[in-house]
């Protein structure tokens, strides 16, 4: 199977579907609107769906069902704290088919930066400092992902500043670059994005609901925007 790391480097802005509830109806949404990378979520409460994820041993069967329909990369966040996050489970993740992890710098913990099971996409956030971006380069980390809007911002329209701010981030790390829909990234400024050399866009609940028919019809949609670009 293709890993995540060469997915992103292989071609430009590859498309990641972020499922706001751990749902294998949102997992065949996603695959069949034409999602390159599926993600999903575990030991946390995320902001941006409203939800509560449980347990690895809550989520397993969901997991192995996910991981055996979708056959592109996988990834999953073990915990938005870094004592949720188990060496132990980390290990079962890749045991069951996931190819990376995606968490905050701030609530992974230390461990992890060393352990190699699974390919690490790291997310900085709005507070992030210049030594946590440029220490990416020499650090044990395969993609960055850059959660870096305010929350306040998080459903508001992508701006050129927004724009300004990801490509300079692009331009400081040697790592492929995602960018998540904090904002309401809309089709039109997908164009914008993809002449910046982003190499992943990680479309979740602000912009895809979080229905089975809006997020099969959101992915298909910017999936289409994307092959059109790429021609």
């Amino acid at each position: 199977m293709t890993t995540f790391t060469d997915l992103l480097k292989a071609k430009p802005m590859n498309l990641i579907v972020s499922l706001p509830e751990n749902s294998m109806e949102l997992v065949k949404a996603a695959s069949d609107g034409g999602a390159d990378v599926i993600k999903v979520h575990m030991n946390v409460e995320h902001r941006a769906s409203g939800n509560s994820f449980g347990t690895l041993e809550e989520n397993k069967d969901f997991f192995q069902q996910m991981n055996q329909l979708f056959r592109g990369p996988t990834g999953v966040v073990p915990g938005d704290l870094p004592e949720k996050v188990k060496p132990e489970e980390i290990k079962s993740l890749k045991e069951i088919g996931f190819t990376f992890l995606s968490i905050y710098s701030h609530t992974a913990p230390a461990w992890l930066l060393e352990d190699n099971h699974l390919e690490k996409m790291i997310a900085l956030s709005n507070e992030y400092t210049n030594y946590e971006l440029h220490s990416f380069n020499s650090a044990n980390i395969e993609v960055l992902e850059a959660s870096v809007m305010k929350p306040a911002a998080y459903g508001t329209e992508l701006s050129l500043q927004d724009l300004l701010h990801y490509q300079y981030l692009i331009s400081q790390v040697n790592q492929p670059i995602v960018i998540p829909t904090q904002k309401k990234i809309q089709l039109e400024d997908l164009k914008a994005l993809y002449k910046i050399g982003v190499h992943g866009l990680m479309i979740g609940a602000v912009v895809t609901g979080k229905t089975a028919d809006q997020i099969y019809e959101t992915t298909k949609a910017y999936k289409q925007e994307i092959d059109r670009l790429r021609m």
